[in-house]
């Protein structure tokens, strides 16, 4: 019943989004609880369905919006994404490697061939976004942590 300490993740876009809703709705399928995930009790996936009330738990316009404003249409296209063969996995990874402030800050001093991290602020729109699109790339670092060593708020980060 009990096994880990708590984890979480931050989740970013809306792929990861999906991804993780896909994965938790999969669990009990997983564990072999039930067949099919909208058979488990205390999923939410049938109220995503049109099957079951969400009795306002839920603000599942949020999610289906991201596939079809038309609700018939989002329903459908959520219920086959749900259904398509996938290999998510979030949590069950077992050990993400993160780098650290100051590894990402070295990183960003090489990509700026070993200009100040500040000069990214003073960059033209096109050249910035360039080189923070290459730190996004960058294994283990974050969305948050990228804001904090550059000093570009997070919200510029999140757009590129």
């Amino acid at each position: 019943m009990f096994q880990n300490r708590f984890q979480s993740e931050t989740v970013e876009t809306e792929a990861y989004l999906l991804g993780v809703l896909r994965y938790i709705h999969n669990n009990p399928v997983k564990a072999k609880l039930v067949e099919i995930p909208e058979e488990y009790k205390w999923s939410s996936c049938p109220a995503y369905y049109g099957e079951k009330e969400s009795f306002g738990l839920l603000t599942m316009s949020f999610v289906l919006d991201i596939f079809n404003s038309n609700r018939e249409i989002a329903i459908k296209q959520f219920t086959d994404f749900m259904q398509k063969t996938n290999t998510d996995q979030f949590l069950d990874v077992s050990v993400k490697h993160r780098k650290s402030d100051e590894d990402l800050a070295q990183e960003v001093k090489e990509l700026l061939n070993g200009q100040p991290i500040g000069i990214l602020q003073s960059l033209d729109i096109e050249q910035r976004n360039k080189i923070i699109k290459q730190i996004k790339g960058i294994p283990g670092v974050t969305q948050r942590q990228i804001a904090r060593v550059t000093g570009i708020h997070q919200s510029i980060i999140f757009k590129v």
